[in-house]
């Protein structure tokens, strides 16, 4: 290979790496949201939260109780075995490509939810907040984005015959 081409090559695997350690740190972030808007009060926790006061049996409250926290591990899993997945692949230390397919599903399910802020009675959430989720999400976005081309982008240059050294033949030519 080339100078130019390991260039390239160290760019695309520096930009999946610094998109894994940020989208572990928007796991984060995305988990202590839910968690507070859960404990502050948002819609949706005041339906899981009437739902556990509906019930007066402890079993169904222990049901509920534990199906949130499984919802918030499972959030936070999803964008850490992304994150850590997209790490290693820049390192070389994982050839499957997997974590792309989840990458991709969470880029589509984050596009389509940004324009569910729009819809949120600005009385429950502030301006700044809703701001600063769409921020946050686009921000999301771009890194996915960012991670899913990168990926394919060195993929192309290391299948790019162009950049190979030529082949020789059975009789010590070129082909």
């Amino acid at each position: 290979m080339n100078s130019e081409t390991d260039i390239e090559l160290r760019k695309y695997k520096k930009n999946i790496e610094v998109s894994g350690f940020a989208l572990i740190i928007i796991g984060m972030w995305t988990t202590i949201k839910y968690l507070i808007m859960f404990s502050l009060g948002s819609d949706s926790a005041k339906s899981i939260s009437s739902l556990y006061h509906s019930y007066d049996n402890v079993i169904y409250r222990i049901i509920v109780i534990i199906s949130t926290a499984l919802t918030f591990i499972i959030i936070f899993s999803i964008y850490c075995y992304i994150g850590r997945s997209a790490i290693k692949y820049a390192a070389g230390k994982k050839q499957s490509t997997f974590f792309l397919f989840i990458a991709l599903f969470l880029l589509i399910a984050t596009i389509v939810g940004i324009p569910s802020y729009f819809l949120i009675d600005s009385e429950i959430q502030g301006i700044e907040t809703v701001i600063a989720s769409i921020l946050v999400d686009i921000s999301t976005c771009i890194m996915l984005y960012d991670i899913i081309s990168s990926v394919f982008r060195i993929r192309k240059l290391l299948g790019n015959p162009g950049h190979s050294k030529p082949e020789s033949d059975e009789k010590g030519g070129e082909r």
